[in-house]
Formats: C-alpha cells, sequence, structure tokens
C-alpha cells in the first residue's frame, strides 16, 4: 500500500478510489458508474454531523445563491462543497500523520 502511495505521488496521480484515477492534469478517467458513486459518498457523508454543520454553514452564506434545493445549479453546488470537505480531511489527515513520529518519540 505505501509503495503504490508513493509511487503515484511520484507520477503525479491521485487515486479516489477502484473506479476513478485523476492525473495532475485534472483529468479524471472513470467508470459509468461515477454518478453512483458520488450520490452514495454524499449520502455517507450525511451521517457525520460535522459535514451536515459545514452544509446548513454553506446554506446561511448564500452558497447556493437563493436557487432551490435538488435545482441543478444547487447539485452542482453541493458536489464542489463535498470535494472541498475530502479536501479538508484529507489535508488534517496528512498534517496529523505528519506530526506523529514527533508524538511518538516524546
Amino acid at each position: 500500500m505505501l509503495y503504490q502511495e508513493a509511487r503515484t505521488r511520484k507520477e503525479g496521480l491521485h487515486i479516489n478510489g477502484p473506479d476513478e484515477m485523476v492525473s495532475s492534469s485534472n483529468q479524471t478517467q472513470s467508470s459509468p458508474h461515477r454518478t453512483a458513486k458520488n450520490s452514495a459518498k454524499l449520502e455517507a457523508l450525511r451521517r457525520d454531523t460535522a459535514f451536515v454543520k459545514y452544509l446548513q454553514q454553506l446554506e446561511k452564506s448564500d452558497y447556493y445563491k437563493g436557487q432551490m434545493k435538488d435545482s441543478q445549479f444547487w447539485k452542482e453546488q453541493e458536489k464542489k462543497a463535498v470535494e472541498m470537505w475530502i479536501v479538508m480531511r484529507q489535508a488534517e489527515l496528512i498534517l496529523f500523520l505528519s506530526m506523529m513520529p514527533m508524538i511518538s518519540t516524546h
């Protein structure tokens, strides 16, 4: 697993799961099940109370620009919010893991 992670970082690839690979040039190669995968990801995140609060804050800040819930614009904005949430959580995890050697030696 670590070898695969190191190899993909070196090659500028990020694997978002078994159905999707994104290169550093932002080209995505995905299976036809991508929409279902995104819906499942959103439904899983909706069980996370921190994520629900994040979405509520976005709505309060007019992130959806007054559009009706479940409109095409709303769904596109929500998809962007999900992607940003995941990026932020991954950054937090990387920061935490980078601090692990300092924690274990002290």
